[in-house]
């Protein structure tokens, strides 16, 4: 059974029995789904129990969530399926269940959940986990006392991104002008402040006090600022979905009735109106309601109509498909510019010591990139197998954005002398089945093999390398090194909840197995989804060591011969999971590990 539907029923039969609970999930999706499952699982004995959930969750208006609040307060609403936005922040009281559809992404998070029911000190509480066959879910669930033992991840906050950095500046000057002679530019960081400030007064957000050189204040028409502050989402641009509709008035208007008829929909008593759902990030729009989308919310189905990017609008209609859909993009990064990490390490090891930046012979490198995010067509796939049945292509244009990375680069002399790493000669793509994001199956389309005279070169290369040391023997690993760095990442974003706060979707991995070969080295990194960053990477580059060595004891723990869901496969890879290998990332990070640290730098 799916770990959705097991949820599902688990939520379901909590709230039948009479008892207040919360259903987290990872997701929006997610969330919508399980709420569809569970109504129909109630429905089918009791159409008011169905009624008495729904979901709360990103993207509701504000008076949408003050009202599923209010109702959950006062019992009207028995359960309501929720994301991570029913953490913090909201007070609920009397709750006598939670369930948990999958690993939170933190054991932080992991207690908040818990500790949302039975406050009251003589009440009883349930806590259920529902894990998915993922590597971190298993993870958890074979080492349950290593978990529930483990202290809090490291918090993350990153005042470096200018657009988490300009809106509490313009929040703080809305209270309280913002001075340099203050040791407001100190306290903030001289470069940062200079620039949030320029943003700020070139949007007319902040103008300057001529009494007061060096001194800023909100500007006059600027009111309430920190009501515009999305604590939810960084990216400031949102896209309404707007639902359009045709119904039927209670009353007809006066000239009708005087008419007493007439044709059309006038004179019918119906009237047109819209209402807005939902408000997303713009980054969302590509993988969720691009035109052609089907999506839940409130356990409704929708599909997208049409959609006006420079508007921010897309329109949606109500619909009862079979299928559902799922985008097909592709990601690209570049390296900007590279930073230098902070001299004190941001980690520490369990056993206390400091966490270094150096794996073995390769450095963790830490830096500004730039994010493409392109979707060229999307799936549908049937609902009740999971196979895909059609794509549609798509004309939606290249989303791109600024964020930070962290990335090893991996060098020839990076393997101990008396192990190589031999780059099998494959097709650039082969024929596999991967599930990604929502389950779908997805066949991949051969091509010709990788052939030509640089091919022959490095054979003839390796052949005169292995004659010349025939006196040595040497271990030879025959390994597609792009299937290893693609397993290898996803084992990374695995482990890494468990040391930082927050989730494997927070962070993305850069795939190049179907890409043409770069002239530059290869290399292992791990990107901020967030526009601008938030800090993630840059704590992920101080422990790179510990988390490489704890992704290897992830994939040498599985039993499974080359990757399964337990080890190296994700849920949320945009290439379905197509091109990794278990045999190949181990080989990778054991190399990183045991490889001699570099030489010192001359004097």
């Amino acid at each position: 059974m799916s770990p959705n539907i097991e949820g599902a029923v688990l939520f379901a039969e909590l709230v039948r029995a009479g008892l207040k609970t919360i259903c987290f999930c990872s997701v929006r999706k997610i969330c919508e789904l399980v709420l569809s499952y569970a109504q129909q699982h109630l429905r089918a004995s009791d159409e008011r129990l169905a009624g008495s959930i729904t979901a709360y969750r990103g993207g509701l208006n504000a008076t949408d969530r003050r009202r599923i609040e209010r109702q959950l307060y006062d019992g009207s609403v028995r359960g309501v399926t929720a994301t991570s936005t029913l953490e913090l922040g909201v007070d609920i009281a009397a709750l006598d269940a939670i369930v948990m559809v999958g690993f939170p992404g933190s054991v932080a998070s992991l207690w908040q959940r818990a500790g949302r029911c039975g406050r009251a000190p003589d009440a009883d509480a349930l806590c259920f986990v529902v894990p998915y066959p993922s590597a971190i879910d298993q993870w958890v669930v074979r080492h349950p006392a290593r978990v529930l033992s483990m202290p809090l991840e490291a918090a993350v906050v990153d005042i470096d991104n200018h657009h988490i950095l300009g809106m509490h500046l313009l929040c703080a000057a809305a209270e309280e002008p913002l001075s340099a002679a203050a040791g407001d530019r100190e306290l903030f960081g001289e470069r940062r402040y200079d620039e949030a400030l320029k943003a700020l007064a070139a949007a007319e957000r902040v103008i300057p006090i001529a009494e007061n050189p060096g001194s800023w204040m909100a500007h006059p028409l600027v009111e309430g600022p920190a009501q515009g502050v999305n604590i939810r989402a960084i990216e400031p641009d949102l896209v309404r979905v707007v639902h359009r509709f045709r119904r039927r008035r209670s009353q007809p208007r006066i000239a009708e009735a005087i008419a007493g008829g007439g044709g059309g929909a006038e004179a019918a008593g119906e009237e047109e109106g819209e209402e807005t759902i939902d408000e997303v990030e713009r980054w969302r729009v590509y993988y969720e309601y691009f035109e052609g989308a089907v999506f839940l919310n409130q356990g409704r189905k929708f599909v997208v109509t049409s959609l006006d990017l420079g508007a921010g609008v897309a329109l949606v209609a109500p619909t009862d498909v079979r299928y559902y859909t799922a985008a097909c993009d592709s990601t690209s990064i570049l390296v900007q510019q590279r930073l230098p990490l902070p001299a004190a390490p941001l980690a520490a090891k369990p056993d206390g010591a400091a966490a270094g930046t150096s794996a073995g012979g390769c450095e963790a490198r830490f830096g500004r990139v730039r994010v493409r995010l392109a979707v060229r067509a999307y799936l549908k796939i049937w609902q009740t197998t999971g196979e895909a049945f059609e794509e549609v292509p798509l004309a939606l244009p290249p989303k791109e954005y600024d964020t930070r990375a962290c990335w090893i680069d991996l060098q020839p002399d990076a393997w101990p002398r008396r192990r190589r790493l031999v780059l099998t000669d494959r097709p650039s793509r082969k024929w596999v089945s991967g599930l990604g994001p929502g389950g779908v199956k997805r066949e991949l389309q051969p091509a010709a093999p990788r052939a030509g005279p640089r091919v022959e070169e490095e054979a003839a290369a390796a052949a005169a390398e292995a004659a010349d040391d025939d006196d040595e023997e040497e271990e030879e690993l025959a390994i597609d090194l792009e299937a290893g760095l693609h397993a290898a990442a996803h084992a990374l974003l695995a482990v890494t909840p468990l040391r930082l706060s927050c989730k494997p979707a927070d962070l993305g991995c850069e795939c190049e197995a179907f890409k043409e070969r770069k002239l530059r080295s290869k290399r292992l990194l791990l990107f901020d989804r967030c526009v601008g960053g938030i800090g993630l990477t840059e704590r992920v580059a101080t422990a790179m060591p510990e988390l490489l060595r704890s992704a290897l004891e992830l994939m040498t723990s599985c039993d499974c011969d080359d990757g399964c869901w337990l080890c190296v496969h994700s849920s949320v890879c945009t290439e379905y999971n197509a091109c990794t290998s278990k045999k190949a990332a181990i080989a990778v990070i054991e190399g990183l590990l045991a490889a001699p640290p570099p030489p010192p730098p001359p004097l």
